[in-house]
């Protein structure tokens, strides 16, 4: 393991406090009704899907010292909490303003640039300095530089405090987006929310001198709504911080995803400037992330498409001590084979099926198959009996946890036959408590017209190969935990 140089936060031992999502009052230090961010961010903290119930506080000397309403001077002459500060400043500036606030608040966010990203690495560690000894006496989470801010919508809170847009409409969800590039949160809620995905919170941690991935992860798993943690990073310095997220998350039964970005020597170079990053050998951090249950995925898109799937799949993958056995059939054996192809690349095996699910699977497919994976294409199945029948085989076996079937013809299904199979097959691994999978060969434009319901439905071969292989490593890391704790049990006694 490799240890950084720089000075980081420690919330992910420590715990975060429960007010990091729900502060009191929001205070925007620097606002310009003429700045773009400031607008954007005014307007999130108002706007209809998630109000914002407390005060918001406009921090701009000039325009204060000329009289215009809603406006003060300084931190100093607000009464009542700041709560969450906004640091609309850049470099030297942004630092003045933060060794200038009193010790009433909850989290600061450093929206500027001017630090490390122009060699100043010494106004960083100023940052991270002022989050762990600051007039309140009490370590406060600092985020940034270059921070995009927190946005959160749940049961009890709302707080859309993103400098950049937010599009309607928001959803809330159980799934948390933590990223080091402020701009993928934006991108990640739009994407999210048009695929009817909800999201409950979502954390801009910036450079992540004060406030590092691992602290975001912690105050993202202690929401009780979230089930699933998204990470976005441009590499890890500390190997120890992805040990902690990862028994933090198997302690509370939930799901991290993990995404690195720097992994090309582009990338690295592009990180390194970016952000500062010191980033930990990846394969160092692909067995850490293995050893302590994170799943780890290639870009953002899979950490969304990874999600999605297991929002659709629910409970069932979550419950540990199961199989995670994969089956996959399917009327095409054209997109039989490629998703087969797609998935070995993955690393995701396709076993066969146990002896009583050979045996009914062979009584409807016919003896002298390959039965996993099955093109179920032949005349023999054309009949809807014989469908019901071989989605319930793969469903009802023992040995598999997730069913996928490759759509024979896309989305929406363009014959009865198909809808007939789609239907059975949901209906087959929701009586089994099983993750039904339908994949479609190719993306579809028409594909989000129609989604059947109970099903996690994938557009094309490679999301379908992702969705699967989350699934199947959710369950599997769900299995190991159950062994484990049996394991356990069985010493104890």
């Amino acid at each position: 393991m490799t240890s950084s140089h720089r000075v980081t936060g420690n919330g992910a031992r420590a715990g975060q406090p429960r007010e990091f999502f729900r502060p009191p009052a929001a205070t925007i230090v620097g606002f310009s009704p003429s700045s773009a961010p400031s607008r954007t961010l005014l307007a999130n903290l108002r706007r209809e899907e998630c109000r914002f119930a407390g005060p918001v506080h406009l921090v701009n000397p000039a325009r204060a010292a000329s009289g215009e309403v809603g406006y003060v001077a300084s931190v100093r002459d607000i009464r009542g909490p700041l709560g969450f500060v906004y640091i609309m400043l850049t470099g030297e500036k942004a630092v003045a303003a933060v060794r200038e606030l009193p010790g009433d608040i909850t989290t600061v966010a450093v929206y500027g640039g001017g630090f490390g990203d122009i060699g100043r690495d010494d106004l960083e560690q100023e940052l991270a300095r002022w989050s762990a000894d600051n007039p309140s006496g009490r370590r406060i989470p600092v985020l940034g530089p270059q921070s995009m801010g927190i946005y959160r919508l749940g049961r009890d809170s709302r707080f859309c405090g993103i400098t950049g847009p937010a599009p309607a409409p928001a959803r809330p969800g159980s799934v948390a987006f933590v990223s080091q590039s402020g701009a993928l949160v934006g991108a990640f809620l739009r994407a999210a929310w048009c695929k009817g995905l909800g999201v409950g919170c979502a954390v801009s941690i910036g450079n992540g001198r004060g406030f590092s991935f691992a602290d975001a992860a912690a105050a993202a798993l202690a929401e009780d709504e979230i089930t699933t943690v998204c990470i976005y990073v441009e590499g890890i310095a500390r190997l120890t911080d992805l040990a902690a997220v990862g028994r933090d998350a198997a302690r509370r039964g939930k799901v991290v995803l993990l995404a690195v970005g720097g992994e090309s020597s582009g990338g690295r170079s592009l990180a390194r400037s970016h952000t500062g990053t010191l980033a930990t050998e990846s394969e160092l951090v692909r067995g850490v992330a293995r050893q302590y249950g994170i799943v780890q995925v290639a870009n953002v898109e899979e950490l969304l498409w990874g999600a999605e799937a297991i929002d659709r799949a629910g409970p069932c993958i979550l419950d540990r001590g199961r199989a995670h056995g994969v089956a996959l059939f399917g009327l095409t054996g054209g997109g039989v084979i490629l998703l087969a192809d797609a998935l070995e690349r993955r690393g995701v095996d396709l076993p066969p099926p146990s002896p009583g699910g050979a045996r009914a699977i062979t009584r409807v497919a016919g003896v002298g198959r390959i039965l996993n994976p099955l093109d179920g294409g032949a005349a023999a199945l054309a009949q809807g009996a014989n469908l019901t029948a071989l989605t319930s085989a793969y469903a009802d076996d023992p040995r598999y946890r997730v069913v996928a079937c490759v759509a024979g013809m896309g989305l929406p299904p363009p014959t009865p036959n198909h809808v007939h199979l789609y239907s059975a097959l949901a209906a087959a691994t929701a009586r089994s408590g099983k993750a039904g999978v339908l994949v479609s060969p190719l993306p579809d434009s028409t594909s989000g017209a129609w989604d059947m319901d109970g099903l996690v439905v994938a557009r094309g071969i490679e999301e379908g190969a992702v969705k699967i292989g989350v699934l199947r490593e959710v369950a599997r890391l769900g299995a190991a935990v159950g062994r484990r704790t049996r394991s356990a049990s069985r010493d104890a006694a």
